[in-house]
């Protein structure tokens, strides 16, 4: 998820100040790092500070008044399919769905690449595991794939900028085009 530049500025703000959440801090106190006089302008602060908060990244002390919160990182999307997947044998779309959290397209696709690197076969809906590696393979050709998106969508701009430059030089040459006196 992309941040915003204030949202960036304030989790800056909030690093300085919190010191790892062993210290609480104000949203003033944050205004006054960040420079911030006007209402207008702590406006975001505001706004931002709900956002983290709904996310869990902070907690509220008192009104006004907030300390971070320590995340624990679990495991990746993909380690938790890799460990269902080790341990079950035997998983389909629909259980990685139910047991990972994950959408089924994402599943499906984990599950084609895994079945493409030769460690899991398909067999009707179920993917079995064959190759039992410790580690999970890394799946290779994402950034392949994501390349060869971004070259067509830059051609089919380009192609868009070009017909968008026909039909304005069109549009001129119609205009250009001198009209005769009809009954003559």
């Amino acid at each position: 998820m992309k941040q915003t530049g204030i949202a960036k500025r304030v989790r800056a703000a909030i690093e300085r100040l919190g010191k790892g959440g062993s210290q609480v801090f104000s949203i003033s106190e944050i205004c006054l790092e960040l420079d911030l006089i006007s209402d207008a302008e702590k406006r975001p602060v505001y706004n931002c500070m709900n956002d983290l908060r709904a996310s869990g990244a902070v907690e509220r002390v008192r009104p006004g008044v907030y300390r971070t919160v320590k995340q624990e990182s679990g495991p990746q999307r993909q380690e938790v399919m890799w460990r269902l997947l080790r341990a079950r044998r035997r998983v389909s779309v629909a259980d990685l769905v139910e047991l990972a959290g994950v959408s089924e397209a994402y599943a499906a696709e984990w599950l084609q690449a895994m079945a493409r690197q030769g460690v899991a076969v398909k067999a009707g809906d179920v993917y079995r595991l064959v190759a039992d590696a410790v580690a999970q393979p890394e799946i290779v050709g994402k950034k392949e794939k994501y390349r060869r998106i971004r070259e067509a969508k830059k051609k089919a701009l380009t192609a868009l900028d070009e017909a968008f430059a026909a039909i304005v030089a069109a549009r001129m040459a119609v205009g250009d085009i001198q009209e005769g006196d009809p009954n003559a």
